[in-house]
């Protein structure tokens, strides 16, 4: 009986408003409208309005918690290059959800320079789109031009570490990226390093948005997880030491306690406990995978390096200069496509799945 005389009020508002409404936009001189705009819009909406002859009462109501508004994202301008790759994946975050905006903006130039490898592409990469500005915005939009002289600029700075431009080493090199086996043991303890830093990032601003509830320890507890997760890969990879002599037994312990223990924070203790402890393997395999998937910015990088190295070799192994020429321009512009193609497929990708679900987005939203 309750349901139906809640349900029946319901019914009552309802047909009032229809009556209300019908009766206003049957008249020429009143009408109403509804919809979305930003909050700093709505401002001055009212005196807009009134400015252009019209008589109206503006009210302004936030969303609903069952509401799902369009997302509107206000940029920086030093970090609008951005967009270009975002509006290209078509995905937009929901109107609750993260602006992940500037910190794929900071990791996606660090990573495609791992994956590139090379100085001499870096430097293509920021002077083509630098000196022939005008030409190449208008074939691939001015955002996207500035993102790729971003990434050229990163690239270019970890050539000078590394010493290699277009395959050739051309000094002592702070960095070697190689097929010696104190360069691959390097490189892949700086991609699982770089994997743990991204990783507990996400967790931890996740951690942040969900203060003040108890679900803020969950985000520091899988934080600190990723850490011990960190220590695990570096074990079975690199063969480092994982005993109680080392932080990272500690932190798994630590990690899992405060990731079960409020993963589903209640009143009902053993109910909340039971719930994380079901949740906790899948989340404890994903944290183990997703710090070793980081290994891609190694094999990619040296893969990148040992074919511009390959293709110096095939190109000077011949007697035709004119041979040479045509064997440097194609190979070294293959091997840069790849470079470019590595760059969507393994940076974007670490941001978009990887950063991106330890963050817990959906990508819910519209534009």
């Amino acid at each position: 009986v309750p349901q139906v005389r809640a349900a029946l009020t319901a019914l009552k508002e309802q047909a009032d408003f229809s009556v209300a409404r019908e009766g206003g936009v049957k008249r020429e001189d009143l009408f109403a409208v509804q919809g979305w705009l930003p909050s700093e819009a709505a401002v001055d909406l009212k005196a807009e309005l009134t400015a252009r002859g019209m008589a109206v009462a503006v009210q302004s109501l936030k969303p609903g918690p069952e509401e799902e508004p369009p997302t509107l994202i206000h940029l920086p301008k030093w970090a609008r290059p951005v967009d270009a790759l975002l509006r290209m994946l078509g995905t937009v975050p929901g109107y609750r959800e993260f602006d992940v905006s500037i910190p794929f903006l900071l990791a996606l130039p660090l990573f495609t320079a791992l994956l590139i490898s090379d100085g001499g592409y870096g430097a293509l990469l920021l002077l083509v789109p630098l000196l022939l500005y005008r030409q190449v915005s208008r074939l691939i939009g001015a955002r996207f031009a500035q993102l790729l002289m971003l990434v050229g600029a990163a690239a270019l700075l970890w050539g000078v570490i590394t010493g290699t431009f277009f395959g050739f080493t051309l000094y002592t090199p702070l960095i070697s990226v190689d097929l010696t086996e104190s360069s691959r043991v390097f490189m892949m303890w700086l991609s699982f390093t770089l994997g743990a830093v991204h990783l507990s990032i996400a967790q931890l601003w996740r951690s942040v948005h969900a203060w003040p509830d108890l679900r803020w320890l969950t985000g520091v507890g899988w934080a600190l997880f990723i850490w011990g997760m960190y220590g695990v890969v570096n074990m079975f990879v690199l063969h480092a030491p994982m005993g109680w002599n080392t932080p990272w037994p500690y932190l798994l312990l630590t990690g899992a306690a405060l990731a079960i223990g409020f993963a589903n924070p209640g009143r009902n203790i053993a109910k909340s406990l039971a719930l994380g402890v079901a949740q906790f393997p899948l989340s404890m395999l994903s944290a183990f995978s997703d710090v070793i998937s980081y290994v891609r910015l190694m094999a990619e990088g040296l893969a990148s390096s040992v074919l511009a190295v390959s293709f110096n070799e095939m190109a000077f192994s011949t007697d035709s200069q004119l041979l040479t020429g045509i064997v440097l321009v194609l190979g070294h512009s293959l091997n840069m496509g790849l470079a470019l193609i590595a760059m969507f497929a393994h940076g974007v990708r670490l941001n978009m799945l990887e950063f991106s679900s330890n963050l817990g987005m959906q990508w819910t939203g519209y534009a």
